[in-house]
């Protein structure tokens, strides 16, 4: 099916070629084939610019912005990879729960992350958990699940490992179950 080969013959001095001549028709569908090659090779490549729909260049793109993560559940389909590379392009960074709590979350984990604070009079009461200010100040409880199970040692320190490389180096996370 060639796109081209009209808009070749339409490129054609009126009188001087017969549009319908056999020799004349042959050569043209042939460089109408390879133009179809070449549009269809830049479609292509189109996709593979962005990190939604690459398949040829998604090793590449996983190459360029370290993936997979140390310490994340390794992404299986090209879906997962996909979803997994935007994200971490559309990564702005952060030291919010919130932002490490969607990143677990994208990962398919359930998250609840806890901040302690240190026992105060007036604002704690009799029977709440006391904890050293300086020490709580940066702290977090972090409990994952994935599919309502509690995940397994093996995960949970490659999940601490992840952690580590993301969060800030003066904070402490602790992994509960």
């Amino acid at each position: 099916m060639n796109t081209h080969i009209d808009f070749l013959k339409l490129l054609l001095p009126p009188v001087a070629y017969d549009k319908a001549a056999q020799f004349l028709s042959t050569e043209l569908s042939a460089e109408a084939n390879q133009l179809d090659a070449f549009q269809a090779s830049v479609m292509a490549m189109l996709l593979e610019i962005d990190p939604r729909t690459t398949v040829q260049l998604l090793s590449d793109w996983e190459r360029v912005y370290g993936l997979p993560d140390q310490g994340l559940m390794t992404a299986t389909t090209i879906a997962e990879r996909q979803a997994r590379l935007t994200a971490k392009v559309l990564q702005t960074g952060g030291l919010s729960k919130a932002y490490f709590q969607s990143l677990l979350e994208q990962a398919g984990y359930t998250v609840i992350i806890d901040e302690p604070r240190g026992f105060f009079a007036g604002v704690n009461r009799c029977g709440d958990r006391i904890y050293s200010p300086p020490a709580v100040c940066w702290y977090w409880r972090v409990r994952l699940r994935r599919n309502g199970q509690v995940i397994s040692a093996a995960n949970r320190s490659q999940v601490r490992a992840w952690l580590d490389n993301f969060k800030a180096a003066f904070s402490f996370v602790d992994l509960e179950d």
